[in-house]
């Protein structure tokens, strides 16, 4: 695996979500970053963004951790840890499906392992669970 990030990101903001999904073979970073990347030619991927107040909750995949989802997540979410998305990515129905953590970073995470496993109507939620309650007007679930 070779990291590709911003200029002034901290490596370990890569780093370490990456040795949690079991990717412990970082091979270095790529030189220049994206610009050096589309510059030579090459192919690049990116993710749908959803606003908080354009979510439709039925389609959410929440990849929090337990306790996280515990004090609050959106009704009918699918509760799948990141750590756990891989082997349970066949679970979630095909179709459209938004990825949500607690601000992003995870959800971004678990979007690039449902591709990789085939789904192929992914997004990102900006934000979490709560900006969406606040956008939306609507009561979080708790519990699991």
């Amino acid at each position: 695996m070779i990291i590709v990030r911003d200029p002034g990101q901290d490596p370990a903001d890569i780093l370490w979500p990456a040795l949690t999904v079991g990717h412990t073979t970082i091979t270095g970073e790529l030189e220049g970053g994206l610009p050096a990347w589309s510059a030579a030619g090459e192919q690049v991927a990116t993710a749908r963004i959803v606003k908080a107040a354009q979510m439709d909750a039925t389609h959410a995949s929440d990849v929090r951790q337990a306790s996280e989802t515990t004090t609050g997540h959106l009704p009918g979410a699918h509760l799948i840890e990141l750590g756990d998305l891989t082997e349970h990515a066949r679970d979630l129905p095909r179709g459209p499906v938004t990825v949500m953590c607690g601000h992003g970073e995870r959800a971004a995470t678990g979007a690039s392992l449902l591709e990789r496993a085939g789904h192929t109507d992914v997004a990102i939620l900006a934000g979490g669970a709560h900006d969406w309650a606040a956008a939306t007007g609507r009561t979080l679930d708790t519990g699991r």
